[in-house]
């Protein structure tokens, strides 16, 4: 199923991160009573548990295993906890008016990429999401 489900499971993932919005179904949980003590009958022997669905699970582990291991180049705004379009431009803005204070040349080259991952070698980004334990 892997090969049916991880295009469908990729674009809802990057839609994810690219908004920061999680799909409203993501956010629900299933409440069940688990059994932990004796007597049966007593509602205080029982532990809710918050069962998820497993999509935003797997997203988040994602997330989790990239900030952990430091991934991602640290330049990087997009697609980051606590990071965004804004926070890059205002880091671009203070290096600008920092060489502009210490009299200090910037250049700067701008470059776009139209449907750049699929100029991406697949099997070297497999390869390399393999090395990275995803």
């Amino acid at each position: 199923m892997a090969n049916h489900v991880s295009p469908i499971l990729t674009i809802i993932f990057s839609l994810s991160i690219e908004t920061g919005n999680i799909p409203s179904d993501w956010k629900k949980a299933n409440v069940s009573p688990v059994y932990k003590k004796v007597e049966k009958y007593k509602a205080e022997n029982y532990r809710p548990i918050s069962l998820t669905c497993i999509c935003c699970k797997i997203l988040s582990h994602i997330m989790n295993h990239t900030d952990r291991y430091n991934i991602l180049y640290p330049l990087q705004h997009r697609f980051r906890r606590q990071r965004s379009c804004e926070t890059q431009l205002l880091e671009f803005v203070e290096d600008i008016t920092k060489n502009m204070s210490d009299k200090k040349q910037t250049d700067i080259l701008v470059r776009v990429f139209s449907k750049a991952f699929d100029k991406v070698c697949h099997s070297l980004l497999f390869h390399k999401l393999q090395h990275y334990g995803i």
